[in-house]
């Protein structure tokens, strides 16, 4: 039996402790591990294969390219792992710690906006009092230009038309309008009280003249729209108020119900009806820069997409002109560059509601009643009718003539048909004080 090797002379040669001597064979050197390869999600080669450029995610754990990856959180953004956002003033890229300003989009070093002390909406610097320091709407110092006072209700009331109030409108959903004036000729308080009453905002907006508001009127829904439209345009024309053509007329339809595949239907109906609707507005609509035309927009590549996700990420990509949407930023963000279209999607996300921007400005309450039955009827039609996206997709015929089918209501289809024939008729020689 072979000493111990801890009973060795001091400068004895060490033995070796793997040989035979010891009373067991040599271990074999190690081999080396051979691991199975791994399939790259993406490209289908080999993880580690030399030169592969594929890079894994480990939020939403998928190989992803590289083009598809933020060099600041190291998220890939094809599937919206990424929560970073970009500065539209030094066009850096900053992480969701970093704060973003709702109002201008940059971050803190580029931002020039401040808060208003009354109300917390961020405003640019340029816009608040001199005085009192506050937004237009909260600001006391300017409350009655022009005999008008302005006031923001919060929080927004919806006036329900109950069981039997669909008489004359038959849709159940929300309609607001967003009213825009360009003065008045008689001072009075007629018109802010008659908003007050059904807890409407009047407000500032910065495209109007000097004299001018800007009335949001109280969601209303069946013959309680009716109701409130015609109140508020008769307390208008007592006031003699006028529109022209830095005025415009928006309605917002309620679609809190949607999804992005009732979204695409709209899209594809809207696209059909888009020139006949163009067709009953003035002529210098088309080519205004608050509400360009955006139905083919809006449609491309939507037809043979299934999935809900890629529905979602594809009408997202058409509204905002890019792949790298981040929903979460979107929702908080009001003033958008996308809401400069005819048809404001961005407002879907925002809020809830289709605004319509295509309408020239007026304070006729006839004009303003149809046309906003006129879009709860477009949105109903692709909502809830039995057409599929493929059959909205494939609508064939004169525009026009869709646009009337679509219409809710016999007095609204002959509306429509009058108001087409005015355009035709008139078309070359309108001004921009308009009152139709």
């Amino acid at each position: 039996m072979p000493s111990n090797p801890s009973n060795l002379r001091p400068g004895s040669p060490i033995p070796d402790l793997q040989s035979s001597q010891w009373g067991r064979p040599p271990s074999p050197p190690p081999q080396p591990q051979h691991l199975p390869p791994v399939e790259c999600t993406e490209c289908h080669h080999d993880r580690s294969t030399p030169g592969h450029e594929c890079h894994w995610c480990s939020e939403c754990r998928s190989d992803r390219l590289l083009e598809d990856f933020c060099v600041t959180c190291n998220k890939c953004t094809f599937h919206g792992c990424c929560s970073c956002w970009h500065c539209v003033g030094c066009s850096l890229n900053f992480n969701s710690s970093t704060t973003q300003c709702n109002r201008c989009e940059k971050c803190s070093r580029c931002c020039r906006c401040r808060a208003c002390p009354s109300c917390s909406n961020r405003i640019a610097d340029n816009e608040l009092c001199s005085t009192c320091g506050w937004c237009g709407s909260c600001c006391d110092c300017r409350s009655h230009r022009n005999g008008i006072r302005f006031f923001r209700t919060n929080p927004i009331k919806f006036h329900d038309a109950g069981n039997t109030g669909f008489k004359l409108n038959p849709s159940k959903r929300y309609i607001s309008m967003e009213i825009e004036v360009a003065g008045m000729r008689q001072r009075s308080a007629l018109v802010a009280d008659a908003v007050t009453r059904w807890q409407g905002s009047i407000v500032e907006d910065g495209s109007l003249p000097p004299s001018g508001y800007e009335i949001n009127t109280a969601p209303a829904q069946g013959d309680k729209f009716i109701e409130e439209i015609t109140e508020i345009c008769s307390a208008l024309k007592n006031q003699k108020a006028f529109a022209n053509a830095q005025c415009g007329l928006h309605v917002h339809i309620d679609c809190r119900n949607h999804n992005f595949i009732d979204l695409k239907k709209t899209i594809f109906l809207y696209q059909k009806i888009e020139p006949a609707l163009y067709d009953i507005v003035a002529p210098w609509r088309r080519t205004s820069h608050y509400c360009r035309p955006c139905g083919d927009k809006y449609a491309k590549d939507l037809e043979h997409l299934r999935t809900p996700k890629d529905n979602e990420n594809k009408i997202l990509e058409n509204v905002y002109g890019t792949k790298d949407v981040i929903i979460r930023q979107k929702k908080e963000s009001k003033y958008d560059q996308s809401r400069y279209n005819a048809l404001n999607l961005h407002s879907w996300v925002y809020r809830g509601t289709l605004e319509n921007r295509m309408h020239h400005g007026t304070v006729l309450a006839d004009v303003i009643i149809n046309w906003g039955l006129l879009w709860a009827s477009i949105v109903d039609y692709a909502f809830e009718s039995k057409h599929t996206e493929r059959q909205l997709k494939s609508l064939k015929g004169d525009s026009f003539q869709l646009l009337v089918q679509v219409a809710h209501t016999d007095p609204l289809k002959k509306w429509l048909v009058d108001r087409k024939k005015f355009f035709d008729e008139n078309r070359n020689s309108m001004t921009d004080r308009l009152e139709i």
